[in-house]
């Protein structure tokens, strides 16, 4: 299922990111940004000779961004909004069909802008490649040495990164569970391997004492 979904948001991504920057190319190349400025003043949107350009150049930006997959959240709210004025300004007394300059066209491109805006752009895209190369821990930090003390399975280890007890994580082994070693009650072992003294003497030998009076 993530596989799909990432394909899908691939494809709706290309589709819009196509959609919006041919609209703003269309601007610049077709219309002519002075054009597209004198029907800028004629619909009212505020400072044409400025707002004309800017939204031209912003669709062709936008369209690329979203292919890409780069600040996609960012970009689809922008883009929403941008929508939002140009039905605003040039649509909204028109009715809903495209062909009567309803507001069906920016409405439906600023309904796929707003989706993108609220899953992202999935894990084939520049965002997703960035956040995975911010989350790697990187060897040494102290985000390496965290994940290090608290990766599920693994020693807890110190702020240096050296397991402090390393006896305590051997499998099946606990600390005092030395067999044929003597327990020292701190969970040390006898550095020279040696058990304990036996509690009785081995047959034919005797205390030192006995063995004085015996002399």
């Amino acid at each position: 299922m993530t596989v799909l979904r990432d394909i899908v948001l691939l494809i709706s991504r290309i589709l819009l990111g196509v959609i919006l920057a041919a609209h703003g190319i269309q601007k610049w190349t077709d219309f002519g940004v002075g054009a597209v400025a004198d029907q800028f003043a004629g619909l009212g949107v505020p400072a044409p000779d400025i707002s004309a350009p800017v939204v031209a150049t912003a669709e062709i930006l936008g369209g690329v961004a979203v292919i890409l997959g780069v600040l996609t959240r960012l970009v689809g709210v922008l883009v929403v909004l941008l929508l939002a004025g140009a039905v605003w300004f040039a649509h909204r007394h028109a009715g809903i069909f495209v062909t009567d300059g309803g507001w069906e066209l920016p409405v439906a491109i600023a309904a796929g802008f707003l989706l993108l805006a609220a899953t992202g752009a999935g894990r084939v895209s520049v965002d997703a490649l960035v956040t995975r190369r911010r989350d790697r821990p990187r060897p040494g930090s102290r985000r390496d040495h965290h994940h290090a003390r608290h990766h599920p399975g693994g020693p807890d280890r110190g702020d240096d990164g050296v397991d402090p007890h390393p006896h305590h994580h051997l499998p099946g082994r606990h600390p005092g569970d030395h067999p044929g070693r003597p327990d020292r009650g701190d969970g040390a072992v006898d550095p020279h391997g040696r058990g304990a003294a036996p509690l009785t003497p081995a047959p034919g030998r005797h205390p030192p004492d006995r063995q004085m009076n015996a002399q």
